[in-house]
């Protein structure tokens, strides 16, 4: 029995419509039919993820690298940058030493000379210092304890560092306060001429000759 090739679906005659999407190579077309246009693969699908996880990275990185810079300028302002620069205190040096066990610094103490002078209230505080340079802290150890008062120049962080010192406050220069002059205080000098008034109560005023003759008294006889 002869077989009959008419019997088999050909899908080149089926009712779907039939497009031409493109042409290989090698001539053949690139068929595409109406029902696989039903339920088309986007081609832009499998890419959709990778844009989100992109642009998440991208916001991810740039919050990153916003907060570091923020980290860095508020380090920077605690402990590198001084609050108050320039400023002076008055006083007595009454402890000066270099102490620490990995980083040496210079430590001292002063006691405040306005809070000295003030007797309505009572003393509360002292002056707490730390020195860098090695040069100052030579020239504050003269006045240790030697009852100069001195004028300290300084300046004020909001943080301390280990190699830097122990406290916030940090001097850069002192000098010593100019004692008042006395001389013009000195009991002066009398003149030797002039005599002192007690000595002008005590000594007799010289007699001036009188500018009349003096009349001699003759005695009279037989009175």
């Amino acid at each position: 029995m002869p077989f009959n090739f008419d019997t088999k679906p050909d899908n080149f005659t089926r009712e779907d419509e039939v497009m031409v999407d493109a042409v290989e190579k090698d001539g053949r077309p690139t068929i595409t039919f109406s029902r696989d246009n039903e339920n088309p693969k986007s081609p832009s699908g499998p890419e959709q993820p990778h844009k989100r996880r992109s642009r998440s990275r991208t916001i991810l990185w740039w919050t990153l690298c916003l907060m570091a810079v923020v980290l860095v300028a508020a380090f920077w302002i605690r402990y590198f940058s001084p609050y108050t620069v320039d400023a002076q205190e008055r006083g007595y040096i009454i402890n000066l030493e270099c102490r620490g066990f990995v980083f040496k610094t210079w430590e001292g103490e002063m006691i405040v000379g306005s809070a000295i002078a003030d007797s309505t209230k009572t003393y509360m505080r002292d002056f707490d210092f730390s020195v860098e340079k090695e040069k100052v802290a030579k020239e504050l150890m003269r006045y240790k304890n030697a009852g100069r008062e001195v004028i300290v120049t300084y300046k004020h962080y909001l943080g301390t560092i280990p190699w830097r010192g122990e406290h916030k406050n940090i001097i850069d220069k002192v000098e010593p306060v100019e004692l008042p002059d006395t001389t013009h205080l000195h009991r002066p000098v009398l003149n030797a001429t002039t005599p002192p008034a007690e000595e002008e109560v005590l000594t007799p005023a010289p007699t001036q000759p009188s500018s009349r003759p003096e009349v001699e008294q003759v005695p009279v006889a037989g009175i």
